[in-house]
C-alpha cells in the first residue's frame, strides 16, 4: 500500500504527494490537486511541508481506481475545511 498526502507550497498552492508510484528521479510523486501529474521535477525545487488536520488517504499503486478515489476523499476533506 502507498499514501497519498495533501502538501502545501511555499506560496500556498496545494499538491498531493503520493509514495506509490516514484518517479525515476526521486521516491516520491507530485500531483496537482485533479490527480495529474506526478513528476516531482515538473515543480522544480520548491518547497512544501504536509497540511495538517487532512489525513492522508491509503491506496494500492497497483489499482489505479484506489488512487483516484484517494484523490476523491483528500478533495472532500478540503471542502470539509
Amino acid at each position: 500500500m502507498a499514501t497519498l498526502r495533501l502538501c502545501k507550497f511555499e506560496n500556498g498552492e496545494l499538491v498531493l504527494q503520493g509514495d506509490g508510484d516514484p518517479s525515476q528521479n526521486a521516491d516520491f510523486s507530485l500531483y496537482d490537486l485533479d490527480g495529474e501529474g506526478g513528476d516531482p521535477f515538473a515543480f522544480g525545487n520548491r518547497e512544501w511541508e504536509i497540511v495538517e488536520g487532512v489525513p492522508g488517504v491509503e491506496y494500492d499503486p497497483q489499482d489505479s481506481d484506489t488512487f483516484w478515489a484517494a484523490v476523491e476523499q483528500i478533495e472532500q476533506a478540503i471542502a470539509a475545511k
